[in-house]
């Protein structure tokens, strides 16, 4: 049989209940999106070491290609001088040439083509020299010609030029390629910003969760007691109900017994007068005979009583002088028979305090009785005040369930917004994301222009 505060707190149990596991699933959830998170922030981060680690190679690369554009132009002016020391001694050996092929042609003139009458100055020593000169000249243009086989000083120069051109084709883009580290070491340092605040967020997610986790096994154990309780509470009210129902029924009993003593009694006193003077507290005693006691008899004075009967009689120092007839009952019971000592026991904690019961018998197993009378009284004060107590308690623990099924799911105000700023950093991240990836796509095609420029210039023949 169970009570109306025990259905009703079973239903609050199991209404908290609903509300835990309400809590647990928002709390998988928060964990589910701080791994999320998280990995998030990794990814992030093995994105940023990357991006610095090509963004270093880069930046070796540039200062490697910076040296050779250095050396190419070095290079070139040395070229370039060359040329030029190479232009005048051509320019010298044709003029030389021209001058000694107008004195080849002067000394070949017929000698009748004038009067000459002056001497000589061409001699064939001097002719023999000046074709010297002329053979070593030859020799230089041809030395020339097979050192720039297929192309004159003007091709070649222009040839430089081009080159010159190319290299600063190349430096430009080096300069666009630095250009476009700046952003994206720029692009990192915001990257980075965002990952120490999403950072932050993460350490404040976890420490709520693990605050609400605290939270969640604290009511978890508060349920569990208040189960406990509310299951001691249902033993105990059942307890106290089947005794309820053995007091009634042995209380049934007793007014059964005590209607069938009052018969005898009315036939012999004739009419019991009617007092309205307080009944006189009775005095507990008990006495031992020296035999055992004798069967109970049809008849109760209020004069005297057998010594060898349980007697419940007032006491004389304390009984005021009334005319209201006291009434005597003798109940014999078998000392062997310890089932009937029950009756005796749950009697004692019935009774008023103004009654009391004078036990005749063994000195043991009065002592025994009586201390078995006084356990059951004092168990019975024990289990009301403890009925009591767990009464208050789970009232109070009703009061708290209500509460908590009052409270708002969130009473923190920072939490509120704490979905659309998350979907805010999503969008902020895949925004950030695009302009890696734009970046990126740049990148590449810096090398790539830098690759073909490479190719370019070795199938030259510079040295890159």
């Amino acid at each position: 049989m169970s009570s109306p505060s025990s259905s009703h707190s079973s239903d609050e149990v199991s209404v908290h209940d609903a509300e835990l596991v309400k809590l647990r699933d928002e709390n998988r959830q928060l964990r589910a999106s701080c791994t999320t998170k998280d990995q998030e922030v990794k990814e992030w981060s093995t994105k940023y070491r990357d991006e610095k680690e090509e963004k270093l190679k880069l930046v070796g690369s540039r200062s490697a290609f910076a040296r050779e554009l250095q050396s190419a132009k070095d290079l070139c002016s040395s070229m370039e001088a060359k040329l030029v020391l190479q232009d005048r001694q051509v320019e010298h050996l044709s003029n030389e040439l021209s001058k000694a092929r107008m004195r080849l042609r002067d000394s070949q003139l017929p000698a009748h083509t004038g009067n000459y009458t002056g001497t000589n100055e061409y001699t064939e020593e001097k002719i023999r020299a000046l074709q010297m000169e002329v053979e070593l000249a030859n020799e230089d243009v041809a030395k020339l010609s097979l050192l720039h086989q297929g192309q004159d000083c003007v091709h070649f120069k222009d040839f430089a030029q081009r080159q010159l051109k190319d290299a600063m084709d190349e430096v430009l883009a080096a300069q666009a390629e630095v250009e476009a580290l700046r952003h994206l070491g720029e692009g990192n340092g915001l990257i980075e910003e965002q990952n120490a605040s999403l950072q932050v967020q993460l350490a404040e997610s976890l420490k709520e969760n693990s605050q609400v986790t605290a939270d969640l096994e604290a009511r978890e154990k508060e349920i569990s007691l208040l189960k406990t309780v509310t299951h001691k509470c249902e033993i105990k009210y059942s307890r106290l109900e089947a005794d309820l129902r053995k007091c009634q029924a042995e209380a049934d009993q007793w007014r059964e017994l005590a209607e069938e003593l009052d018969k005898p009694s009315l036939g012999l006193a004739g009419e019991i007068p009617e007092t309205t003077t307080p009944a006189a507290p009775l005095k507990r005693t008990h006495s031992v005979p020296d035999h055992p006691p004798s069967p109970p008899t049809s008849s109760t004075t209020s004069k005297g009583v057998p010594d060898d009967r349980a007697v419940l009689s007032p006491s004389q120092d304390t009984l005021p002088v009334d005319n209201r007839i006291d009434a005597n009952v003798t109940i014999n019971i078998s000392p062997t028979n310890r089932k009937s000592w029950n009756f005796l026991k749950r009697l004692q904690s019935t009774i008023t305090s103004k009654s009391a019961l004078d036990i005749v018998g063994p000195d043991e197993l009065v002592a025994d009785l009586v201390a078995g009378m006084q356990a059951c009284e004092d168990d019975h004060t024990a289990q009301t005040a403890a009925a009591t107590h767990w009464q208050v308690v789970a009232t109070k623990a009703m009061e708290e369930i209500n509460n908590l099924n009052a409270r708002p799911d969130c009473i923190v105000p920072s939490h509120r917004g704490l979905k659309d700023e998350l979907a805010a950093r999503d969008i902020q991240l895949q925004l950030q994301a695009a302009v890696v990836s734009q970046w990126q796509r740049k990148m590449a095609n810096v090398h790539a222009f830098i690759d073909d420029a490479n190719a370019e210039m070795r199938a030259r023949g510079m040295n890159i």
